[in-house]
């Protein structure tokens, strides 16, 4: 263990096979199995029904709405029970939305009803769960770890476009997604019965911090971490949030409508399809190298790289707009959405504490939510009323810049290994 205890906690977990779970969980995540892989589904989505892709993409923006929603009470719910129950339940119901997708009929109405049931899927089994746990397990290794419970996504992101589209050319879509809601199901249910735990110290720690502040005259107050409302207060977190949210939304409005962006660029429709395996090759290097230099180097310095890096990308298919340019731009999109995943909560761990970590986590994954939503309608209107995405392009690449300049400011020199928490 590492720098947690769980001496008195047999048969309860351990690091070790948490990361495990951590990591099988997140290959089989709502974020590597929907959101990575639904580009792909739009144009057979968009031919059955004869709605625009940007009817289409309306349920990934309602989802990415409604779990902002959703999320804010999951937190909640772990900083009480901890993050079994939300994952256990999330397993059960993602692969019985799959099969619902799968069998609906296409109307508004009933494709709405599937954005809302994604919406909750996103909530309870993502990165909003499962990156809660490496929190409760490490400590001095806290970026390594998260980048090895992340690297699932990241590997999911990468075999999931792989099965889909080796699915869609031997099936239609609704029997494609059926066959993924049977593996999701399995895979997933087993894994969080037999993997997932909680760190009972964690949750120990926390209640005696809690009494320790109810107390008068301990003395706690002065070093305890913030809690919710001193978080929501510091000008930091909301820098920290507008770039995550930026990250998210230049992945979702290029992700979503990563086909229709490859064949403007001169892509073949057949070669087009190789662009979501590309962004999860992309997004599991940039997890890998993320981990390592959160454990080494500045916040302000990572940041640089990713961030600046998606921007960079951004602009590159916005000026230069061509085959290979196009392929470029998509891996430093997809490295940037790999290393946030790592990011995200070893930011709020270092500069917010621990006391309220599941619900300021949950705050900060909401806000970045709602890039989700908005990122796959600028995509979507940019090729329907411009008929094409360079209008979109540089519309991102100007609030990239924006992020990119927030966050370097409020990370300032600060590195992991050093104390940060509270306002600053």
């Amino acid at each position: 263990m590492d720098g947690v205890s769980v001496a008195n906690a047999p048969g309860r977990g351990s690091p070790a096979s948490v990361l495990a779970g951590c990591f099988i969980g997140l290959a089989v995540a709502t974020p590597a199995v929907f959101a990575q892989t639904f580009g792909l589904y739009v144009p057979g989505m968009a031919n059955e029904s004869g709605w625009s892709y940007a009817q289409v993409a309306l349920a990934f923006s309602i989802a990415s709405l409604v779990s902002a929603g959703f999320v804010l009470g999951v937190g909640h719910w772990i900083d009480r029970s901890g993050a079994r129950p939300p994952i256990l339940l999330g397993t059960l119901v993602f692969p019985l939305t799959l099969f619902a997708w799968a069998v609906m009929p296409l109307s508004p109405l009933a494709w709405a009803g599937i954005g809302i049931l994604l919406g909750l899927c996103l909530a309870l089994v993502s990165g909003a769960t499962y990156l809660t746990l490496p929190v409760q397990w490490f400590d001095k290794s806290l970026g390594k770890a998260t980048a090895g419970a992340a690297l699932g996504g990241s590997l999911g992101m990468v075999v999931w476009p792989v099965v889909t589209r080796q699915l869609l050319e031997a099936h239609d879509w609704r029997q494609a997604v059926t066959i993924v809601a049977a593996i999701v199901a399995v895979i997933g249910l087993a894994n969080a019965w037999l993997l997932i735990h909680d760190n009972p110290s964690w949750k120990k720690t926390k209640d005696d911090a809690e009494r320790a502040l109810a107390t008068p005259d301990t003395g706690a107050s002065a070093t305890a971490d913030p809690d919710v409302r001193a978080v929501l207060k510091d000008w930091r977190f909301y820098a920290f949030c507008f770039a995550f949210f930026t990250v998210v939304l230049v992945a979702t409005a290029y992700g979503v409508n990563m086909i229709a962006i490859l064949v403007e660029a001169g892509h073949s429709a057949r070669s087009a399809t190789f662009g979501p395996l590309i962004a999860g090759i992309a997004a599991l290097a940039g997890r890998l190298t993320c981990g390592v230099m959160l454990d080494h180097f500045s916040f302000r310095a990572t940041g640089l790289l990713f961030i600046g890096g998606q921007m960079l990308g951004g602009l590159l298919i916005a000026l230069w707009p061509s085959e290979m340019a196009a392929f470029v731009a998509i891996a430093a999109i997809g490295a940037a959405i790999g290393a946030e995943s790592d990011i995200v909560p070893v930011v709020i761990r270092h500069f917010f504490g621990a006391r309220s970590f599941g619900r300021v986590y949950a705050i900060a994954f909401a806000i970045f939510l709602l890039g989700s939503a908005a990122g796959p309608l600028i995509g979507g209107f940019s090729i329907d009323l411009y008929g094409g995405f360079r209008p979109a392009a540089m519309t991102l690449v100007a609030v990239g810049l924006l992020a990119l300049s927030g966050f370097v400011l409020a990370a300032g020199n600060a590195r992991r290994n050093q104390t940060a928490h509270g306002p600053a």
